[in-house]
């Protein structure tokens, strides 16, 4: 796990968590939506910032830079939790809790995200459907936004939305975004091989400044990696180190010298799999 064996050897005063949400489509599927992990990971970290039987957000921890990294579907649930929190009215009961959550985003950074939707898709909706036909158990639902050209229109709004928050938000301002993609084909079967997240999708939306960094790997080996000299681990350690750098100066201008009524550097949200609903410590 290079999170835990590797990261904190490269970034050493960094506080790196990983946030597991389920994800499974097939077999033993959870019937939940985009929006469901994007709430429940905005959810774990205010908790994560409140002290142990504390109804508030602990003003000092409120003020850590986060920068957020997820693979593939991962990192629509990271969009999805920062729209959520920027979509909050002023009578919302935590609106200031999520606008000291946008504020404290420094870097966003997407492995293989499939931003305008994948070819696997469709693809993975058929065995979906074929595995109920025998009796077995699957959510299409889950993946039923990602066909590209889907007339769900579930990412181009969650995009748009993304976008124009970026854009426009103070609290979201000097934010660094890099989209890493994939340049190996994927063995999907018997028969055929495919980049699962072409560049096109996942880039989709980037903008200068953001990076656009290709990766020697197919779409499930972007975010595995087993030695800090793979070029790979590299160039995504290198991407987050420049962003670390300079992310206790962003949030303090952001945030100016006040302290937040209820909001230090380092946390790091990674995006995996399985199923857990909160926050997990890495170190």
């Amino acid at each position: 796990m290079w999170l835990r064996d590797l990261l904190p050897r490269d970034l050493p005063d960094a506080r790196v968590l990983s946030f597991e949400y389920d994800s499974q489509w097939l077999r033993d599927p959870n019937i939940v939506t985009l929006e469901d992990c994007g709430n429940r990971l905005l959810e774990s970290i205010l908790w994560d910032r409140t002290h142990q039987g504390s109804q508030s957000m602990c003003p000092i921890m409120a003020r850590r830079p986060i920068i957020l990294l997820g693979h593939s579907y991962g990192g629509l649930v990271i969009k999805q939790a920062m729209v959520t929190a920027a979509k909050a009215v002023r009578d919302d009961p935590k609106y200031e809790y999520y606008q000291a959550f946008l504020a404290s985003i420094v870097g966003v950074q997407f492995l293989g995200t499939p931003h305008n939707g994948s070819t696997f898709a469709e693809a993975g909706i058929l065995q979906a459907r074929v595995n109920v036909a025998f009796g077995g158990a699957a959510n299409a639902e889950l993946l039923r936004p990602l066909v590209v050209g889907s007339t769900l229109k579930i990412l181009h709004e969650l995009h748009a939305a993304f976008r124009y928050y970026l854009e426009n938000l103070d609290h979201l301002s000097g934010l660094s975004s890099t989209y890493f993609y994939e340049t190996k084909k994927m063995k999907l079967g018997p028969l055929e091989t495919k980049i699962v997240v072409d560049k096109n999708s996942a880039c989709y939306g980037s903008r200068a400044p953001s990076e656009e960094v290709p990766l020697e790997a197919n779409h499930k080996e972007l975010n595995k990696f087993e030695s800090r000299y793979e070029s790979n681990y590299k160039r995504v350690v290198g991407c987050l180190a420049h962003v670390h750098k300079r992310a206790k100066d962003l949030v303090e201008a952001r945030l100016g010298s006040n302290e937040p009524s209820f909001l230090s550097l380092n946390t790091l949200a990674d995006l995996n799999r399985v199923p857990i609903q909160q926050l997990r410590p890495w170190g």
